[in-house]
């Protein structure tokens, strides 16, 4: 999601992208709005141009999971598989609330254009713990919830997307 560049951010990123080529897969990550500066219809333009009808599968992460899901339904954009990495239907801080009060479908809508729909995240993610579990009930996900010292996100947890997107949950 938007981001200050931070180093812990842009690793992040910088290794998912390397791990995804290593294995023949082409990933883009367009730079979105820091998420205290967020507004959905800049997203939207974002969305508009990374957002191809040969994308089958979008890995997301925090708020953004709820912004694609705003975006594949507002377009009805069908695609084979949404990971979604520590996300939430709702805002965590203030910061963050008026985001969320620009989007108006229900992510719970989203079942009818996902073919298959994953939740990761990490026990540890300071005061975020329920979130995911609460959104991936509401989207019918998979839940797959980490011990250790992921937080809300962390390099660690790449080799289990990587899986994620090339074999499907039910492979892993």
């Amino acid at each position: 999601h938007g981001f200050k560049r931070t180093n812990l951010v842009i690793d992040f990123l910088w290794s998912m992208q390397t791990g995804f080529r290593e294995k023949g897969i082409a990933m883009e990550a367009p730079h979105f709005q820091s998420g205290d500066i967020a507004d959905y219809a800049t997203w939207q333009k974002v969305f508009q141009g990374h957002f191809r009808e040969n994308v089958d599968t979008v890995v997301t992460h925090s708020m953004w999971a709820r912004a694609v899901i705003e975006y594949i339904l507002e377009c009805q954009k069908k695609i084979k598989r949404l990971v979604m990495v520590a996300p939430s239907a709702t805002s965590t801080s203030t910061s963050v609330s008026n985001f969320y009060d620009q989007l108006s479908h229900k992510i719970s809508d989203i079942s009818g254009l996902v073919d298959e729909r994953v939740v990761i995240s990490s026990m540890d993610d300071a005061g975020r713990e329920w979130k995911a579990t609460e959104f991936a009930e509401q989207t019918d996900a998979v839940h797959i919830e980490f011990r250790g010292w992921y937080r809300h996100f962390n390099i660690a947890e790449c080799p289990f997307i990587y899986d994620i997107v090339l074999n499907g949950v039910e492979r892993i």
